[in-house]
């Protein structure tokens, strides 16, 4: 079987990024599938060259077509939807003489990258599965970013469209399967595939806080607490700055250490700055590439997934928390839903008050005076990520899903 895969964000191995789409991918390979990936340029090298604003590669198998769209964190949010519109109708024009795919595979953020994908899919005359890594446009309105009555009503269209055309859907989520079903998308075909937890790589002989503590030598004999991921204004990064303040007061070795880039980045470390905490006991570090993440990870007493407080956020699936599945550790959110629910069924980790820093500090102190009880945690994280959330697993899954929607004999959803 031939996955065209639409995503237009990817990240390769040694960099920063989610890394979900090629890992499934280098597994469905190995399963002896093809897989060609349509994305955009922003994360590839100068090296690959560019023919007509198209570079056409392949890495570890994995065909990869990626057209010239320039994209930021740090863009306004009507820079975005050009940039996603930008994406929508180049990689049509890329695609053009793909003849040989059995299934395309769209995958959102952003909601318009179903316009690509059913328009391939009509042209090769093959289903279309649509994977809703987040519930566009409900993410959007929630935070004020679609306020226009007119934009609402275009979004909604949009995200009926998708479903309509998709002959199966796969959800990161349960919040997000139930948001589709309520769209009015059959609950029979709707997967939910979470992003998973790759413990062959966060547990790898060649992993070693020892080399992170050499390459970060401040941070030695210290307390960490891990952030790594996006620095965007949804994630709140800036609560680790206010948790960090009040642990000065509790246990000033207790060091909070960030990795990451985005739109709050200056932001973040001027607020870290104001209050007394910068190089102190809070450290950003700039960006980290994944492959150095499992050592990050390694060198960390507990890993964190953070919010703003927007119930919508709730039903997310964040990357950040299944890799500390993956890297047997404690897992530290401050919001509320599914992932909260994992941590006070399973006893995975620590849930803090998203709008109380102190006592989240106090929390986070309690926990690092009990070492043992730390190891017991993590320990039961490392087993759950194993047992329910494995990278071969979700892999196996998803290929499921795809294998289905080309073989099954019903129509696309009316």
């Amino acid at each position: 079987m031939h996955i065209l895969l639409l995503r237009q964000h990817f990240a390769l191995p040694d960099q920063a990024g989610s890394g979900r789409p090629y890992e499934m991918a280098s597994r469905w390979i190995k399963a002896g599938h093809q897989v060609t990936i349509v994305t955009s340029s922003a994360k590839l090298s100068p090296q690959h060259k560019s023919e007509g604003g198209v570079i056409r590669t392949t890495v570890d198998g994995i065909r990869i077509i990626a057209v010239d769209v320039p994209y930021e964190n740090h863009f306004g949010y009507i820079r975005r939807i050009f940039a996603f519109l930008s994406f929508a109708r180049k990689c049509v024009k890329a695609c053009r003489d793909l003849d040989d795919v059995d299934v395309v595979l769209g995958s959102s953020t952003p909601l318009t990258v179903a316009v690509p994908a059913v328009r391939l899919s009509r042209k090769l005359r093959v289903p279309m599965v649509f994977e809703v890594r987040d519930l566009w446009p409900e993410m959007p309105i929630a935070i004020g970013a679609i306020r226009n009555p007119i934009l609402k009503g275009a979004a909604r269209a949009l995200e009926r469209y998708a479903y309509r055309h998709s002959k199966r859907i796969i959800a990161l989520s349960p919040g997000m399967a139930s948001g589709i079903a309520a769209a009015g998308y059959p609950e029979q075909k709707i997967a939910m595939i979470p992003n998973a937890s790759d413990v062959a790589r966060f547990r790898s002989p060649n992993v070693s806080a020892e080399e992170f503590l050499e390459d970060y030598p401040m941070l030695k004999g210290r307390k960490i607490v891990l952030y790594a991921g996006t620095l965007g204004r949804l994630n709140g990064v800036s609560y680790l700055v206010d948790v960090a303040q009040e642990m000065q007061k509790l246990d000033p070795k207790v060091a909070f250490v960030v990795f990451g880039n985005g739109a709050c980045r200056e932001e973040l470390i001027r607020s870290a700055e104001n209050r007394g905490v910068l190089d102190k006991n809070f450290f950003f570090l700039g960006s980290i590439p994944k492959n150095k993440i499992p050592n990050a990870h390694a060198a960390a007493s507990i890993c964190t997934s953070l919010f703003v407080n927007i119930p919508e956020m709730w039903k997310n699936s964040a990357n950040k928390f299944f890799d500390t599945l993956a890297a047997a550790r404690p897992i530290l959110i401050n919001y509320e839903g599914w992932q909260q629910n994992l941590i006070n069924e399973c006893g995975i980790g620590i849930s803090v008050p998203a709008k109380d820093p102190i006592e989240g500090a106090k929390r986070i102190n309690r926990s690092m005076s009990d070492p043992e009880e730390l190891r017991r945690i993590g320990k039961r994280a490392g087993e759950l990520g194993e047992e329910r959330f494995s990278l071969d697993d979700l892999a196996q899954r998803a290929l499921n899903v795809l294998c289905a929607a080309t073989s099954s004999g019903d129509e696309r959803h009316p």
